[in-house]
């Protein structure tokens, strides 16, 4: 009891709108959902300002021929039209390269480059990180839509709070080929880790790249901008801004990717037309995520920084050999425009 009383307490003090979201009483909900529309279009506002600002937008893509064209769209009609789209295509073997192709063609803030080895999807940021001319950098997966203000909106977060270094917004997921609402751990929406922007100069000076696994380096690297900047640095938005998609096949849902995904049978815990998943680590990405807190904490207690490098020349702590294939790879030249 005395220490949920402290959690609530700390939570209040650095976060109040979260504290009344996420509160059990429908009174501070009510007050915090109304703070909330408020809140956005303050952001929005302030986010209009910021015309001049370039936010380069990295998407990776592999065999994603079927919703990239949505994906990519849902970036080009963002009310922020100052935009650097670089999009890396993962040695596909469908026809997302094409597609891409054809987009490009059409609007030349976007620029494609082709991969003729899969070296997963944070290598592949990086390659482009490592690139990227925007102000700001945010990302985007290749199955997934933006709101259209979700970048407006995200900038604005910048101006309201000078000190902040990053920001997330959440997400609603949906289940491809159905209407349900989608609820994990009971929740309709959370934090979208890929919905990241970070300012680019600064984090890529103190912070630097992804580590270069398969899965779960987001988690990594945003838990390493929090131990870098701090709770003033970082902010998880609670705008619904990002919808992703639940698809088998994907990195999210495959359960090689270290996910168990059990889908619950009891409705009776959800809205009407509602489908409820339990996620659980396992495998490769559970201990991947031992082994990031446990390096990062002792980084920070030491005071060495935690900055990674890319191409990395080796591991900054021990991960599993089956989420590091392909990952090391130091030839840039492997990626080409097209």
């Amino acid at each position: 009891m005395i220490r949920n009383a402290k959690s609530a307490t700390r939570k209040l003090v650095r976060d109040p709108l979260a504290f009344c979201l996420d509160s059990r009483f429908s009174s501070l909900n009510k007050y915090g959902d109304e703070v909330l529309k408020q809140q956005k279009k303050e952001l929005i506002t302030l986010g209009a300002a910021m015309k001049q600002s370039c936010v380069t937008i990295i998407m990776t893509a592999y065999n994603t021929g079927a919703y990239v064209e949505s994906a990519l769209r849902s970036i080009l009609e963002q009310s922020h039209q100052n935009l650097e789209v670089m999009v890396i295509d993962d040695a596909s073997t469908d026809e997302t390269l094409n597609i891409l192709k054809t987009l490009s063609q059409k609007d030349k803030r976007v620029k494609v480059f082709s991969s003729k080895v899969n070296h997963g999807t944070y290598w592949s940021k990086n390659w482009c990180l490592s690139r990227a001319t925007g102000d700001f950098i945010a990302f985007h997966d290749s199955d997934d839509v933006s709101h259209p203000d979700r970048i407006r909106a995200q900038l604005g977060a910048f101006v309201k709070w000078p000190e902040l270094k990053a920001c997330t917004v959440r997400w609603q997921r949906i289940m491809e080929g159905r209407n349900d609402h989608v609820l994990m751990e009971g929740k309709a929406t959370r934090m979208a880790l890929i919905s990241l922007m970070i300012k680019r100069d600064t984090v890529l000076d103190k912070v630097g790249f992804f580590d270069c696994v398969r899965i779960a380096a987001d988690s990594e690297y945003v838990s390493r901008l929090g131990h870098i900047f701090g709770p003033r640095g970082v902010r998880n938005l609670r705008h619904v801004l990002y919808t992703g998609l639940l698809r088998e096949g994907s990195l999210t849902t495959g359960n090689a990717g270290g996910t168990l995904w059990q889908l619950h049978s009891d409705s009776s815990k959800g809205p009407e037309n509602s489908i409820m998943f339990e996620r659980t680590l396992q495998g490769e990405r559970a201990l991947y995520h031992t082994a990031f807190h446990e390096w990062q904490k002792s980084m920070a207690q030491s005071g060495r920084p935690m900055k990674l490098a890319f191409p990395q020349e080796a591991r900054p702590f021990d991960a599993p050999s089956a989420i590091t294939g392909g990952c090391m790879d130091r030839s840039l030249e492997t990626v080409r425009e097209v």
